[in-house]
């Protein structure tokens, strides 16, 4: 059995007193539904001398709309409650269908949106037990003086991005409400993220996800495909987010985010280009796919082959323009992974 390190666990009331222990406790980290963090520290991958809870802060619980149909929701609200939402499904159905797609019910009913957002980048060497990575050999990851297992001859981590909702919310053009001792910011999702397996997000020291701001989608049609070797709790092979606002059948303006082929997640304009100024038949759908598949990268970092995520890339793309296109793709929702259900 694995357990946790000794370590503090300090329970703020608020968030400027949890951001004044994160000032007090050096290397402390914070915590939310901790299904990525926790097994981390079981396994020797990271360490903490203390962990702040963000569970219970109530400026972080807001779900909620906009005047202009458009959605407030919290860094701690869990997953399950976005998957439950049918007032989410009709509006933003790429973010609820992401949402109902993360791992499995019991981790989406603890994991919350911006924990989500911060998953760890993973790759095969570094998501090891610590006994494994002594017999196999470390990696850059957990030791910056060995060399990357994926690529010896980069001088970077290529371990690869896992975020489901990222990829839904860059599409839908969300930003990220960033707090921290000395003020807020406020960042598009793309500018959440670095291209680094370690140093992957753009976070300052002390600073933490706050809300997730997303603009109404009046006009806008989307969808989330996410392809894994079992139809639950597996991170993505790949994925992908699009999202386009059509004039009488013609495409005006349009959003593509891809996960789990890089270090970030990836937001291209040349799949865009593509789809702007057409009808979204199959030729044009077909040059989108073309374009996203250029630009993915994918490394041997996870489950099967990296040439075969990279094929298997825009048939996620296609399905999900045929989804926004109004086709039915209902055998293949069940072929390549479930809806999410809501309560009856």
């Amino acid at each position: 059995m694995m357990r946790l390190p000794v370590l503090d666990h300090l329970t703020p009331s608020s968030l400027p007193e949890a951001l004044r222990m994160a000032a007090d406790h050096p290397g402390a980290r914070f915590v939310a539904g901790g299904t990525d963090l926790l097994p981390k520290l079981k396994r020797g991958q990271l360490d903490a001398p203390a962990l702040i809870s963000l569970s219970r802060l109530p400026e972080l619980q807001t779900f909620s709309r906009t005047d202009d149909g458009g959605w407030l929701i919290g860094a701690g609200v869990r997953l399950a409650t976005l998957a439950r939402s049918a007032s989410l499904r009709a509006s933003h159905p790429a973010l609820w269908q992401a949402a109902g797609q993360v791992a499995s019910p019991p981790i989406r009913s603890t994991g919350t949106v911006g924990g989500n957002l911060c998953v760890d980048p993973r790759c095969f060497w570094y998501d090891q037990t610590a006994p494994w990575r002594d017999a196999a050999g470390s990696c850059m990851k957990c030791d910056a003086s060995v060399v990357c297992r994926v690529a010896p001859n980069s001088p970077r981590c290529w371990a690869v991005s896992s975020t489901d909702l990222a990829p839904a919310l860059g599409a839908l053009r969300a930003t990220v409400r960033l707090v921290s001792g000395s003020g807020e910011r406020t960042l598009p999702i793309s500018e959440l993220y670095r291209d680094d397996g370690i140093d992957y997000l753009t976070l300052l020291p002390g600073e933490v996800i706050a809300q997730v701001q997303v603009p109404s989608s009046v006009g806008w049609d989307s969808a989330f495909w996410k392809i894994r070797r079992r139809l639950s709790i597996d991170f993505a092979l790949v994925s992908a987010a699009v999202a386009v606002r059509r004039v009488d059948g013609v495409v005006q303006e349009a959003k593509v985010g891809l996960g789990a082929v890089g270090s970030a997640p990836l937001f291209p304009e040349e799949p865009v280009t593509a789809l702007l100024g057409s009808s979204l038949d199959d030729s044009d759908i077909a040059a989108a796919c073309a374009a996203a598949q250029k630009l993915a990268r994918p490394m041997e970092t996870s489950d099967l082959p990296s040439s075969w995520r990279r094929r298997v890339l825009p048939v996620a793309v296609r399905h999900a323009l045929r989804e926004v296109r109004g086709d039915d793709v209902s055998a293949e929702r069940r072929r390549y992974g479930p809806q999410a259900l809501l309560p009856s």
